[in-house]
C-alpha cells in the first residue's frame, strides 16, 4: 500500500526511515513544553515532512487523527510527572522549525488542509488572522480560549486536596502506610480506584505536598 501525507502511517518507521533527516529538536526544550519527558524529538526530513521520534523505544510514533471537527495529527506524550500531554504535529513543527512564534499565536495551514503538515504549508498567525482566514475559507470557527480564573485556596493543603479530588486526607495517610507494607504504586492505585500517575504524584509531592506523611517521605521540614 502506498501511503500519503494524509495517512498516520506516513509518519512512522515504514516511511520515515527511508528519508534523510534534515533537522532535529528536543520537544522538552520547546516553548511551554518543558514538562514533556526528554526522550522525545521532532525530526524534520529533507522532503519537508516531520515526525515524532521516541529515543527510548528508538522508533517514530504513529499519530492519531482527530474527528471531523478537529482533524489534525496528534500525539499523546508522557510528561515528567507521569501524566500525558496531547500535542499536535503542526504546532510541534512550528515551535521547532518555523520563525515568528509569539505567545497566543496559532500555526495555520495555508491551503486549509489540516492534514497537510509540510513545512512550506505552515505559518504562525495571530488569533485575529486565524479567525479571519477561517471565516474567509468557510471553516468552522471555535470559541476563543478564555483563560480560567485562578481558584483562591485557604491553604496549601486545600490546594493539594483540590488536585486529587478522589482522595481525602485519610486516604493519603493509608497510601503511605500501604507503601511501607511493600505494596507497589500500581497496587495502591488499584486499591483506591485511581490512576498510577495520581499515586506517583502524591509520593513526589505534586499532590498533597502539605500532608504530614508526604513531608516525612520527602524529608521536608
Amino acid at each position: 500500500m502506498e501511503y500519503t501525507y494524509k495517512d498516520a502511517e506516513y509518519y512512522t518507521d515504514k516511511i520515515r526511515r527511508k528519508v534523510a533527516v534534515d533537522k532535529v529538536a528536543m520537544i522538552c526544550k520547546l516553548p511551554d513544553l518543558t514538562s514533556v519527558k526528554d526522550n522525545y524529538e521532532v525530526h524534520l526530513f529533507v522532503d519537508g515532512h516531520a515526525g515524532v521520534f521516541n529515543r527510548e523505544r528508538y522508533r517514530y510514533l504513529k499519530p492519531s487523527i482527530g474527528d471531523k471537527r478537529s482533524r489534525y495529527f496528534k500525539y499523546q506524550l508522557s510528561t515528567k510527572d507521569g501524566s500525558v500531554k496531547r500535542l499536535y504535529l503542526h504546532r510541534l513543527i512550528g515551535l521547532a522549525f518555523i520563525d515568528g512564534y509569539e505567545e497566543g499565536y496559532f500555526i495555520d495551514h495555508k491551503d486549509c488542509d489540516s492534514l497537510n503538515c509540510h513545512i512550506t504549508n505552515l505559518e504562525w498567525v495571530s488569533h485575529k488572522e486565524n479567525t479571519q482566514r477561517a471565516v474567509k475559507n468557510g471553516l468552522g470557527v471555535g470559541r476563543p480560549r478564555v483563560p480560567k480564573k485562578p481558584k483562591i485556596y485557604k491553604s496549601k493543603l486545600e490546594r493539594s486536596a483540590s488536585n486529587s479530588k478522589q482522595l481525602n486526607y485519610d486516604d493519603v495517610t493509608k497510601i503511605f502506610s500501604l507503601a511501607r507494607k511493600g505494596l507497589t504504586r500500581t497496587e495502591i492505585a488499584k486499591h483506591f480506584g485511581v490512576s498510577q500517575p495520581a499515586i506517583s504524584q502524591i509520593f513526589s509531592g505534586v499532590r498533597w505536598s502539605e500532608h504530614e506523611e508526604s513531608k516525612k517521605y520527602r524529608g521536608v521540614g
